[in-house]
């Protein structure tokens, strides 16, 4: 009964409609231009706005990067993948006290979320079109300063902080190292004094 049923019901067929099916789609397919990119061999496009790998931004006034090392893009991670460190800093090229001295992110660990880019209260990185990243060794994959500035080289401020303003570093005048000389002369002349003191007698050690 039931085999009769599906004979009944059963639509007549064209000998070799399913191969002209294929040729049909074979042939349109052929006439679009292509879709697959052979990657790694042709690097795919990516838009300005791609979010791939942070990278610090380059102040070419002072040459010096942008950041302070004030450490909110690493208390703010939720990956705690950034590291960064401060030296003192006593050269001319800018008004900072400090500078970093190393600043190092674990792309293993990062999750390209954005948020050291969005706290960073002196706009000193960017989120860059670079994203494929892979190694042998995890440690490969973490990136120190000079790396990251080499990734975000050419990328603009999002909004320039103008000279004066408290986020621009701004260049050493004659006045400003004349200042810093006369302070770095009071704190050696401070430590000299220091040193030259003698240094009060342990409690229960004999006299001299």
């Amino acid at each position: 009964m039931i085999k009769k049923l599906i004979q009944r019901h059963r639509v007549p067929t064209i000998p070799g409609r399913g191969l002209l099916d294929a040729l049909r789609a074979t042939v349109q397919g052929a006439a679009q231009p292509p879709v697959t990119e052979m990657y790694p061999y042709r690097p795919p496009f990516v838009t300005d706005r791609t979010r791939g790998a942070p990278g610090l931004l380059w102040d070419d006034r002072v040459g010096e990067i942008v950041c302070t090392g004030c450490r909110k893009c690493a208390q703010e991670c939720p990956d705690q993948c950034i590291y960064v460190s401060l030296k003192p800093y006593d050269g001319d090229k800018t008004d900072k006290k400090t500078i970093v001295d190393e600043y190092l992110l674990d792309l293993a660990l990062c999750c390209y979320c954005g948020i050291c880019v969005e706290v960073c209260p002196y706009e000193a990185n960017e989120m860059t079109p670079e994203f494929a990243y892979a190694g042998y060794s995890p440690r490969e994959m973490i990136l120190d300063k000079d790396e990251l500035v080499a990734i975000a080289r050419g990328l603009p401020r999002r909004t320039p902080n103008p000279p004066g303003s408290p986020g621009a570093p701004r260049p050493l005048t004659d006045a400003d190292r004349a200042r810093r000389k006369l302070e770095q002369e009071a704190r050696a002349k401070a430590r000299a004094e220091r040193a030259a003191k003698p240094q009060p007698a342990a409690a229960g050690s004999p006299p001299p």
